[in-house]
């Protein structure tokens, strides 16, 4: 991708006809030789933009008519004239060839980065219960991500009709990110009390994250540490039921104390402390979210976003490429169109997908074609690759020895370390 936004730059200044040209009533007139030399011409020509070209022409021309009207010797006014011709043509011509040869090398980029087309599909969202229940994944998400006008817009257009909890719940999770980002963690404090018993069930760090960011917020305000008994009093109150579980960032916590005003904490062991004050509330946001959405029951992440980073990414053409090559070894999927464990003549296919989006809740081990399991866990190889246990037995062959199956990497058995999921 980075080869291809390359060859669209140089594209775009191939093609560009907006480079800086000189104006008119400042460009002079300067007699052109009619017999340029080979060599020089070509790179003189090819750094004029077609624009200033074509105005250092025209003022030629303006100068070449006043001089005419002046009585100056017609065939040496003439002669400049054509070499002026002739040497704005030579730039259009060059100017003409870069953008034809950008053009192509463009077009060759497109096709090495989309080698393939995307497979033939039937129409889709046909019926109107599949149009429906798209109207519904997108007017759901505009929900979710917090573009409650929009939203509006096309239910009322589309005549959906969504529960009136799903906006309510939305529009109270978007109020408390919202004062997040004021650095008010009230609204989330009153949230997390409500749902005290499913985040300790959770063994949720978000109560204690919100209760040490207000104490730091409350803290820093202070000037000495006699100013502070507003701050150690928030402690006693709220901090103090969660002593046991975190004891010694608690300690930390009350430490600071000694070391106020702000100036004094920033040179001091605990200036940590004085970045999280300013920060904290940026970290608090995906957290409270994550947790969000766990007690809706909801994914992280906005599903039809997923759908996107993945669909709308290479991800298609890696399997329509992979399908491909499995009818040409008559190897055809089955009848589900259901992803093999292993395609001929590639090993395994690897779809290029966004981090984040990397779920590997279930392994498939592309030696023995099975899913891990507990009697046979996926192994992590020094190469990076992952294979199972049993793969390894067989990959040694009487030897501590083997060679990864997606790698040329050699390594030894004993330094593969099991995975958890």
């Amino acid at each position: 991708m980075d080869d291809l936004l390359k060859e669209l730059a140089a594209l775009e200044a191939a093609t560009s006809f907006l480079t800086s040209t000189p104006s008119t009533s400042t460009a002079a007139f300067v007699p052109v030789s009619t017999t340029p030399s080979k060599g020089k011409s070509k790179s003189a020509s090819a750094s004029i933009s077609v624009s200033s070209a074509l105005d250092t022409l025209l003022s030629q021309l303006e100068h070449a008519k006043a001089s005419l009207s002046a009585g100056e010797n017609t065939e040496m006014v003439m002669k400049s004239v054509v070499g002026g011709v002739e040497e704005a043509r030579r730039a259009v011509e060059e100017r003409q060839k870069e953008g034809a040869k950008a053009y192509t090398e463009f077009g060759k980029a497109v096709d090495k980065t989309f080698n393939t087309g995307l497979p033939s599909m039937p129409q889709l969202f046909a019926s109107p219960t599949a149009r429906t229940a798209l109207d519904r994944s997108i007017a759901t998400h505009l929900i979710r991500t917090g573009t409650f006008p929009l939203a509006d817009v096309l239910i009322t257009e589309s005549g959906l009709v969504l529960p009136p909890s799903t906006a309510a719940h939305f529009r109270e999770l978007h109020t408390i990110l919202t004062a997040l980002k004021e650095n008010n963690v009230h609204p989330a404090l009153a949230w997390a009390k409500e749902n005290a018993d499913f985040l300790h069930s959770r063994s949720s760090q978000l109560p204690f994250k919100l209760h040490r960011h207000e104490y730091l917020r409350l803290l820093l305000s202070c000037s000495t540490p006699a100013e502070a008994r507003i701050a150690l009093d928030y402690a006693r109150a709220n901090l103090t039921p969660l002593y046991p579980a975190q004891q010694t960032d608690i300690q930390l916590l009350l430490n600071a104390v000694l070391y106020l005003p702000l100036e004094r904490l920033q040179d001091s062991p605990y200036k940590d402390l004085a970045r999280d004050a300013k920060e904290g509330a940026q970290e608090l946001s995906p957290m409270f979210t994550h947790e969000w959405c766990a007690r809706m029951g909801l994914p992280n992440e906005p599903p039809l976003e997923v759908i996107a980073d993945i669909g709308g990414g290479p991800a298609l053409s890696v399997l329509e490429t992979n399908r491909r090559k499995m009818a040409k070894a008559r190897n055809e999927w089955s009848s589900v169109n259901e992803l093999p464990v292993r395609l001929l003549p590639c090993p395994h296919v690897e779809l290029p997908v966004p981090v984040k989006h990397r779920y590997h809740t279930v392994v498939c081990c592309p030696v023995v074609r099975e899913p891990t399991s507990e009697e046979n866990p996926p192994m992590l190889l020094t190469c990076g690759h992952v294979i199972s246990k049993e793969a390894i037995t067989r990959l040694q062959k009487g030897s501590q020895r083997i060679k990864c199956p997606y790698c040329p990497v050699e390594s030894n058995a004993n330094q593969a370390l099991r995975l958890y999921f």
